[in-house]
């Protein structure tokens, strides 16, 4: 099996040994999606990404894509075990969806690079910049996309095709949907201004064994934030010598502050 070097980086779940292992019930598939998973399940014992497991001790239902590069530690695999309509198999390799997979990620890749680091190339999990050759560079861009954001030289905005996502998104029937929002929400929270406060509505409905009713409250908090991120803030790089203001606003369940300076007579 093809990818680094155990000696580089291998992962490990840090599973506390009091936890009592956990097996999901098995799913029904759709039978129109059974033959792609039977093909899937072939590529991957194939490549040596996953194999069979006999008596797992842990069981999910999902069947999560890798970054099959990082071999897992040999006493974890069972631990990643997955049911499909064709039997139980474990992961080899690292999957994603593992709690700790990107900073085992982020740690190989500080070793692979090494001392080239913050010289010729820069690395955040998977996403590298390269300082390459400048005949190969592309100059005169006004803005380029990063991490899933745009920065361009008045500073660091939201990507429209996310603000897209959520303006698209009809409103939440169930508590998966919800969680599903509000993890697009806390993806881009620090251009939200008091994301706390206009989420507040949402809190009753995430609390166990309540039902799920979508009340005027909750949806009136869904439109207040669509309507926000129609015009959303865009993050400025410090510039040295200016004063800084510092807001501050208390309301009855959250607290936002805000650091800015004056651009223009614009904040």
């Amino acid at each position: 099996m093809l990818g680094l070097d155990p000696k580089v980086a291998v992962h490990h779940l840090a599973i506390k040994l009091r936890y009592r292992p956990i097996k999901q019930v098995q799913l029904r598939f759709q039978p129109e999606l059974i033959p792609q998973i039977e093909v899937e399940v072939i590529k991957l014992i194939e490549v040596g990404f996953i194999g069979d497991v006999k008596y797992p001790t842990w069981i999910e239902n999902i069947v999560p894509f890798g970054y099959n590069q990082i071999q897992m530690v040999l006493s974890n695999e069972e631990m990643t075990a997955f049911r499909t309509p064709t039997g139980i198999y474990c992961y080899k390799v690292m999957p994603f969806g593992l709690k700790n997979a990107s900073a085992t990620y982020q740690r190989a890749m500080h070793k692979v690079f090494d001392d080239m680091l913050h010289k010729y190339v820069e690395c955040y999990v998977d996403d590298l910049v390269l300082r390459t050759n400048p005949l190969k560079c592309a100059f005169g861009v006004t803005s380029g996309k990063f991490l899933g954001f745009i920065v361009r030289h008045r500073g660091i905005k939201i990507d429209d095709s996310k603000i897209d996502t959520i303006q698209k998104m009809p409103r939440p029937k169930s508590l998966h949907n919800l969680r599903s929002l509000q993890g697009q929400l806390t993806y881009i929270r620090r251009f939200i201004s008091n994301l706390a406060g206009r989420c507040q509505p949402f809190q009753k409905l995430m609390r166990k064994g309540e039902n799920f009713v979508w009340d005027a409250a909750c949806q009136n908090a869904f439109d207040s934030i669509k309507k926000y991120l129609l015009n959303p803030l865009v993050l400025g790089a410090l510039v040295p010598g200016k004063p800084l203001i510092l807001y501050i606003a208390a309301y009855e369940r959250s607290v936002d502050a805000l650091l800015a300076q004056e651009e223009d007579k614009e904040k």
